[in-house]
């Protein structure tokens, strides 16, 4: 069966998931919605229909859920693939626990932003890639006409980044020639005043939050004012307008593709 080239909202949903190979609902959010409420509305029906008929599978958690929208992942099953004929890529993925299900959930966020914000660029992602004995989050390869790029990506979520994000760049100074060349670092920094579940129809939702994100916002303000050169940092609040001028390189911001 050849891949489908025009798709159903419906269909684009299975499709991106098998790029991204795990989502939860609350990843497929729609960006456009105007309240908290109509951005999971549509995503949930799709999600819920594709489970009844045996379209993708939730993964088996080790904690019990607060938010089943928000921490349960699902990834699709071999008849997902056919769906949206894609099932030569298949491969059957191995359970994922959810104790670290904020940090996974911002690797799935970063993933299919990407593919929804770039739809001319064909993406594939790979998680806990291994170059040289250390792993990243995420490797990306990316790929448009005669044009292939590479991304190592890191993601942080602490209450002060600057002496890991100092560490991981040296291990990937030290892996760099191991990599394709031209591989960029990206390293997706959420501090812990911040709930990278929250989705921007959520950010004013009460003062609480506006509160939290204004102190994650100067946290990271200053972080880049004296961050490690040669690489590209992002405020993982703004993980939804990542082909805007939202990166920042020696403390100023840029687009990722330029």
């Amino acid at each position: 069966m050849f891949r489908l080239i025009s798709m159903t909202p419906r269909e684009q949903v299975i499709d991106q998931l098998m790029t991204i190979k795990f989502g939860s609902i609350n990843n497929f959010f729609s960006i456009t919605a105007k309240d908290p409420k109509g951005s999971m509305l549509q995503v949930s029906k799709y999600f819920s229909d594709f489970v009844k008929h045996g379209y993708i599978r939730p993964l088996a958690y080790d904690l019990t859920p607060r938010n089943r929208r928000k921490e349960i992942f699902h990834t699709p099953t071999l008849k997902g693939a056919k769906y949206v004929g894609r099932e030569a890529e298949y491969k059957y993925k191995e359970i994922r626990a959810t104790s670290t299900v904020r940090h996974d959930s911002m690797k799935y966020d970063i993933a299919l932003s990407l593919v929804r914000l770039y739809p001319d660029w064909k993406f594939e992602f790979e998680y806990e890639k291994e170059f040289g004995g250390k792993k990243c989050d995420i490797y990306i390869k990316a790929r448009k006409d005669e044009a292939t790029l590479y991304y190592w990506v890191e993601i942080e979520r602490k209450t002060e980044c600057y002496k890991e994000v100092k560490r991981k760049t040296d291990i990937f100074n030290k892996v760099k020639s191991k990599l394709p060349f031209g591989t960029k670092c990206l390293f997706v920094l959420s501090y812990l005043y911040h709930d990278p579940l929250l989705r921007p129809q959520e950010y004013k939702l009460n003062p609480i939050i506006e509160s939290r994100i204004e102190t994650n916002n100067k946290q990271f303000n200053r972080f880049v004012k004296s961050a490690p050169k040669d690489f590209l940092y992002l405020n993982f609040i703004n993980f939804h307008r990542l082909n805007e001028a939202v990166w920042f390189d020696q403390g100023q911001p840029r687009k990722l593709i330029q």
